[in-house]
């Protein structure tokens, strides 16, 4: 799927610059949500949420390969690092523990995979790049789970809270 996606990629020679700053914006959410997942990963106090880090640190690593590889396929360089706000809020939540960990990666990980789908849905939607709606259908189809367990799991803690 990963060298289908980038090979693909190759193919549309049409790659506007609405096209380069959703590589570029997409690679920096996807890089978020894995950096996030890790973290609840390792820091997580309930199994639920170090089960739900390991698997979007997964799916967001595997996004991420497939969107560098498009972006290089297509000749884009794309290089991308946590935002400033995401590193604050990486160095806070590694400030916190037990409970009052869990609930707020939870939300994090909730607004960064839900900006990743508004990300995706607007490539789905409004590109004239076919290969590159393909890609976000594919990333979508894949992380789509990760953000239906993060939802249930924050409305879990907020009906503990």
């Amino acid at each position: 799927m990963i060298g289908a996606a980038g090979a693909v990629c190759a193919s549309d020679s049409s790659v506007t610059l609405r096209d380069k700053h959703f590589l570029k914006d997409s690679s920096e959410v996807v890089l978020e949500a894995q950096r996030l997942g890790e973290l609840a990963q390792s820091r997580g106090q309930s199994d639920e949420v170090k089960q739900l880090g390991q698997k979007v640190a997964q799916d967001y690593g595997q996004a991420r390969q497939q969107l560098s590889n498009a972006a290089q396929s297509a000749g884009i360089a794309v290089t991308p690092q946590l935002t400033s706000k995401a590193a604050r809020m990486v160095n806070h939540l590694t400030s916190l523990s037990g409970p009052e960990f869990d609930r707020a990666i939870v939300q994090e990980l909730f607004s960064c995979e839900e900006s990743g789908a508004h990300q995706l849905d607007l490539e789905n939607r409004d590109s004239r790049n076919s290969s590159l709606r393909q890609l976000a259908t594919s990333i979508q189809t894949a992380v789509e789970p990760d953000l239906w367990t993060t939802t249930q799991l924050k409305a879990e803690f907020n009906g503990h809270i």
